[in-house]
Formats: structure tokens, C-alpha cells, sequence
């Protein structure tokens, strides 16, 4: 009877001490996986799934490479379409209705170097070529053979002698003929350059642009755009001079019943220019292929 007490006894004291000790190491409330997680928060984080240089570093791996940052933005990576070329007669059309009659850009120049004259046939008129990017905006030259002037290779807008600079505007009436020069770079700003106008009245080489012509190859039409001395772009409108005059610039060629004298471009819509007897009338140059 006093053994069986005596271990009843001695088993209470073991878990007595037993759930006391429990008592002592594990504090009422406390979370261990909110802990874990606390100081994960604070440990450096890996982005997109690459280790950190720090966790790198705590594993053996070796460390990333440092990324270079630039506030330049990235160069255009060039374009891949190749130019097309295209080889073809220039049909000029006036936009006036009353004149009804249109025509080729003859072969040659007139006796001041410049671009005048009209044939009804496309045939023996003047070959012109030059290659442009589909989707692009950058202007290209053209390159016209002439029996005239054959030392100056391409199509060029001269400075008339009197434009007051080499700008052009909407509301200001420089303009430039178009003639012949070698191949000057795309501006700004204007290069001056001889060319045949000026060399045929024995002047200075004055500002000229040669990159200046956009091609649509949907319906064949050549537009000009003049680039001024600060980069802006003006389009430029194709014009043709008209006199009365039969002493204009032999030999001289006869449109409806005006005399045809030269053509010209400028940034003013309908050109009203105190050098013309006449304003000139506005026109449109289309590629048409050459016939095969």
C-alpha cells in the first residue's frame, strides 16, 4: 500500500516539472512563422527571379555583371527596305484650269542654264533618275543628263537672284529656279555651289539644294521640299513663268498662248513676286515610267 502511494506520488512530480518546464520555453501568443516572415521582409529580394549579389554572394555563385544605365535615348537601328531605283519622264501639268495643254520637260536647258521647255511627245523628252526608300522621309536628288551644262550631273533649285536670302516661307516670295548643280549634301544650310544659271550669266555661286525631291510611287508624283538654314522643312511649290513676251529666254516655247519661260519653286503657295511681269502659275511634275 505505501509503495503504490509512493509511486503515484513520484509519477505526479515528473509531469508537474515536465509541463513547468514547457511553461518556462514557450511564451503564450508567440508566433514563430510571423516571425520567419518578418525577417524575410527585411532580407534583400531577388528581382524577376535572379539572386541578389547578396544572395549570390551567401550561396558561392559568382556575382552579376553591374548595369550600365544612359539618358541618351537608343539609335535607330537603320532602316532594312533597300531603295528602289526608278528611271522615268517628268509630264508637268498646270493646276490652273484654263490651261488645258501639258507636256514632257524637255532634254535640255535653255540658253541661262535653266528648266523651260515642253514637248507634247514622250519621246526624246527628258530622262531623268534616282532611287528613294519606300516609308522613308528622307529627300533625294535627281539625276538628269542634258546635252547642256553635262559638267553639272542633277536637277537643282538655285536661289533666284531676287530673293532677298536663302529661306523660304508661306507668306515671303524667295524662290529658286530649277536648274543643274553636282550634288550637294541634304541641308541645312543651303551650299553654295556653281551651277548652270550662274554660270551662264557669268555670277557667284549662289545657295543651292539638290536632295530636296519626294517620290509617291502610288500615283507618280514629285514634290519638293526646301530645307532653310535653321533645319525646318518648307514645301515647295512648283511654279512655271509665263510671258507675253516673245523675247523671253530663247529659244522661247510656246504653252496655250503664252510663251513659256522657266520653272521655279517657292514656299509661297502662288508665287507674287516683284520680279515677274506675270505670277506664276502653279504646276505638278509626275513620274511617268519609260517605256519599254
Amino acid at each position: 500500500m505505501c509503495l503504490s502511494l509512493l509511486y503515484t506520488l513520484c509519477l505526479a512530480a515528473f509531469y508537474t516539472s515536465d509541463a513547468a518546464e514547457i511553461t518556462r520555453t514557450v511564451k503564450p501568443g508567440f508566433n514563430a512563422n510571423k516571425r520567419t516572415s518578418q525577417l524575410s521582409a527585411r532580407a534583400p529580394q531577388a528581382l524577376d527571379g535572379v539572386l541578389t549579389n547578396a544572395q549570390r554572394l551567401a550561396r558561392g555563385l559568382p556575382l552579376l555583371k553591374p548595369r550600365r544605365h544612359s539618358n541618351f535615348p537608343r539609335q535607330s537601328t537603320p532602316s532594312s527596305v533597300a531603295p528602289v531605283p526608278v528611271t522615268c519622264n517628268i509630264h508637268v501639268q498646270p493646276l490652273d484650269p484654263n490651261i488645258q495643254i501639258g507636256g514632257f520637260l524637255t532634254s535640255d536647258l535653255g540658253s541661262w542654264g535653266q528648266f523651260y521647255g515642253l514637248q507634247d511627245s514622250q519621246s526624246g523628252s527628258m530622262t531623268v533618275t534616282f532611287s528613294y526608300t519606300p516609308g522613308s522621309t528622307t529627300l533625294f536628288p535627281i539625276l538628269a543628263s542634258t546635252p547642256s551644262w553635262a559638267n553639272y550631273q542633277y536637277m537643282a533649285a538655285i536661289i533666284g537672284d531676287g530673293s532677298n536670302g536663302n529661306d523660304f516661307a508661306s507668306d515671303y516670295p524667295n524662290y529658286a529656279y530649277l536648274g543643274k548643280s553636282n550634288q550637294v549634301p541634304e541641308g541645312p544650310p543651303s551650299t553654295t555651289a556653281g551651277n548652270s544659271y550662274a554660270d551662264s550669266i557669268g555670277m557667284p555661286g549662289v545657295g543651292v539644294e539638290t536632295a530636296l525631291w519626294s517620290y509617291d510611287p502610288h500615283t507618280g508624283a514629285l514634290t519638293a521640299t526646301w530645307i532653310n538654314s535653321n533645319g525646318d522643312r518648307v514645301p515647295a511649290y512648283l511654279n512655271v513663268y509665263f510671258t507675253y513676251s516673245e523675247l523671253s529666254t530663247p529659244p522661247a516655247w510656246i504653252w496655250g498662248n503664252r510663251f513659256l519661260d522657266v520653272f521655279l519653286i517657292s514656299g509661297e503657295i502662288f508665287l507674287q513676286s516683284p520680279d515677274f511681269d506675270l505670277n506664276p502659275d502653279r504646276v505638278t511634275f509626275t513620274c511617268v515610267p519609260v517605256p519599254t
